[in-house]
């Protein structure tokens, strides 16, 4: 993390994430070729189906997929706290008392952003599927793979983020001396 505090390089890793989401990651991530149409039938019956949406939460609990799900509240809390006590500094104690009671008012939310991410399971994986996922991350290198994966993202997002940075510095470099050659200079 070169030295960074964990929650910037958390901030940054979430910013990262949060732009190939906003940016259309559908262009940089591959699409699944069986994604369904949440307007399908099939597809709602499946999204409102008891026994696979059971599976589905179990999937999002051994895999450790919603494991970042419990920081976002305390997260999003302590932005609210500074975001005000910047525009009051003389209320700083009011402010961090009341968005700590307001947050708390809060955390059953937490519980509706599983069952939406169950949702997206029932979207793409059929129940049989979901059977065999769950079987997959029950098993002893499912479990090896659950623990090692977030390590694996936050690596593979600082190497994208850093290659990313070097190309577009060879970009600029390479397009200044075009440009050069061209009698512009930039």
């Amino acid at each position: 993390m070169n030295g960074e505090p964990r929650m910037t390089y958390f901030f940054k890793m979430r910013s990262a994430l949060l732009a190939l989401v906003l940016m259309g990651a559908g262009t940089v991530l591959p699409q699944s070729a069986d994604a369904q149409s949440p307007t399908d039938p099939e597809v709602i019956k499946m999204m409102n189906d008891p026994a696979a949406l059971k599976i589905a939460n179990e999937i999002l609990e051994v895999s450790r997929v919603t494991s970042g799900y419990n920081n976002i509240l305390p997260e999003m809390a302590e932005r609210t706290k500074q975001t005000f006590t910047r525009t009051a500094p003389q209320l700083a104690s009011l402010i961090s008392e009341v968005t700590d009671t307001v947050a708390v008012g809060l955390i059953s939310k937490r519980v509706e952003l599983q069952q939406e991410a169950a949702k997206l399971w029932t979207m793409r994986f059929t129940r049989d599927e979901l059977e065999e996922i769950l079987e997959f991350y029950n098993s002893p290198v499912g479990v090896k793979f659950s623990l090692n994966y977030p390590p694996i993202l936050r690596d593979s997002v600082e190497l994208t983020n850093d290659w990313g940075n070097e190309l577009a510095q060879e970009l600029a470099a390479k397009v200044r001396i075009e440009m050069g050659l061209r009698g512009h200079k930039l």
